[in-house]
């Protein structure tokens, strides 16, 4: 989204804009990684953790936000939904919390405005 902003592109929403996503900073998600690669934290056994924030946001409240980030208007599209969108997806990152000890420190926020510096320093 904020690629699409940065070079005037409308951004397309699929239904009403009510889809339920869990936004990881990138940072986040690398420490995360690290966490696992602990040699005193190796178990015998492969583990599956979830990597996520843990809270939810819509895609309309989204826009909003890097509205209010960014300081520009979004061009939204709003095409019909789709049957295959799955209506939310947030992620419980207890198991890596306490085996680990990682939790998320960036809230979507933070993570979108040093996403949005990040980006634009990219050259077009």
């Amino acid at each position: 989204m904020l690629e699409k902003l940065r070079r005037d592109e409308p951004i397309e929403t699929w239904g009403d804009g009510g889809v339920i996503r869990d936004y990881l900073y990138i940072d986040d998600f690398v420490a995360a990684c690290l966490a696992c690669m602990q040699p005193e934290k190796q178990q015998e056994k492969y583990r599956i953790f979830n990597v996520s924030a843990g809270q939810s946001i819509g895609i309309k409240q989204l826009c909003d936000l890097i509205e209010i980030v960014t300081k520009q208007k979004i061009n939204k599209i709003y095409r019909p939904g789709r049957a295959i969108d799955v209506k939310s997806v947030v992620l419980n990152h207890s198991l890596i919390k306490r085996e680990l000890g990682w939790q998320p420190v960036v809230g979507i926020n933070e993570g979108l405005k040093r996403t949005w510096e990040w980006i634009k320093k990219i050259p077009l």
